[in-house]
């Protein structure tokens, strides 16, 4: 995965969480996504990559 861009939405837990952690061990560049801007920023923190903050309309 050396040199690969992903955006992982729903990223802040879960399985989510899981494949940005397992993506960012791979060599992958992640970038984290999620309504959860805590959780999702810890998970960014965590693997040293991006948050991208959804702009969500309903």
């Amino acid at each position: 995965m050396q040199g690969k861009i992903a955006l992982i939405t729903g990223a802040a837990n879960g399985q989510g969480k899981a494949e940005a952690q397992l993506l960012a061990s791979l060599g992958a560049r992640v970038f984290v996504a999620d309504i959860d801007e805590a959780a999702g920023k810890a998970v960014s923190d965590d693997i040293g990559y991006d948050m991208v903050i959804p702009e969500i309309a309903l």
